[in-house]
C-alpha cells in the first residue's frame, strides 16, 4: 500500500559469502503430462566476500536437458556478463596453399580452437551455424609465410551459406603480407559462416599450433 509500494524477499542468513544472502522469483509451469517445471528464475544475491552492501541479480533458464542454467549476471557496478553468449576463436593450425582466384576457407584446417562457447563452430568444417536468429560480428585475419610474393590484391571476406560477402582489396609488397576484414550480418538460426579470401597469386596462408597468426573468430551481438 502507499504511493510506492514494494515486494520484498528477505533471507535471514547472516553471512559475508559470494552470491549468498540470495532471495529468489522462481517461474514455474505444467507440461502436458501434468509435470511440474521451472521455466526460469531471477536471483539477488551479495557479491563479493566483504562485509558491504553489494549485490546483483542473477538470470536463469531452463535448457531443457541441462535444467537452470545461469545465462545473465548484472553486477553490482552495473557491468553485465553473458557466460551462454556463442562465440568462437579459431586458427588455422598449419601453412596451407592456395591457387589465385577465390578461395573458399571452409576446410578442416582451422583446428586450433582457443574459444567455441555452444560448440557452435566445427572445425570438421570450418563453419559456424547460427543458433539463434541475431545481428553477428566475424573477423577474418589472414596472414602469408614470408615467401609471399607481391600482389595487386587479397582481401579478407566471408560466405553466409552460399552468397559470398566481399571485402576490400589490398595491394601487399612481397614477404610477410596480413589482410583483415570483419562483418556485421543478421543471420537466421541454421544460417552457416565461413571465411574466404580473393588472391591475385598464388600465397601460402600461415598457420600454426596452438594458433598465433590466420584467425577466423566471431560472436552473437544480440
Amino acid at each position: 500500500s502507499g504511493t510506492s509500494p514494494a515486494i520484498e524477499m528477505v533471507n535471514f542468513d547472516n553471512e559475508d559469502i559470494n552470491t549468498g544472502r540470495e532471495t529468489t522469483l522462481r517461474f514455474k509451469g505444467h507440461r502436458s503430462g501434468g509435470e511440474l517445471i521451472t521455466n526460469a528464475q531471477i536471483s539477488g544475491h551479495h557479491f563479493g566476500t566483504a562485509d558491504d552492501d553489494k549485490g546483483g541479480l542473477i538470470f536463469w533458464t531452463n535448457s531443457g536437458s541441462a535444467g537452470l542454467e545461469e545465462k545473465m549476471r548484472m553486477h553490482e557496478d552495473g557491468s553485465i556478463t553473458t557466460p551462454k553468449r556463442p562465440c568462437f576463436v579459431a586458427h588455422l593450425a598449419a601453412n596451407t596453399n592456395y591457387n589465385s582466384g577465390v578461395n573458399q576457407l571452409n576446410s578442416n584446417g582451422w583446428t586450433s580452437v582457443h574459444v567455441n562457447i555452444g560448440s557452435h563452430f566445427s572445425t570438421s568444417t570450418g563453419k559456424f551455424t547460427a543458433p539463434v536468429a541475431g545481428m553477428y560480428s566475424f573477423t577474418v585475419n589472414l596472414c602469408t609465410t614470408s615467401a609471399a610474393p607481391a600482389t595487386a590484391y587479397w582481401s579478407a571476406e566471408i560466405y553466409v551459406n552460399t552468397t559470398r560477402v566481399l571485402g576490400g582489396w589490398n595491394e601487399h609488397t612481397a614477404g610477410y603480407q596480413r589482410t583483415e576484414a570483419t562483418y556485421v550480418r543478421y543471420l537466421s538460426a541454421g544460417d552457416t559462416v565461413h571465411p574466404a579470401m580473393e588472391n591475385a597469386q598464388n600465397i601460402t596462408l600461415l598457420g600454426s599450433n596452438p594458433g598465433v597468426y590466420s584467425r577466423f573468430e566471431g560472436y552473437l551481438i544480440g
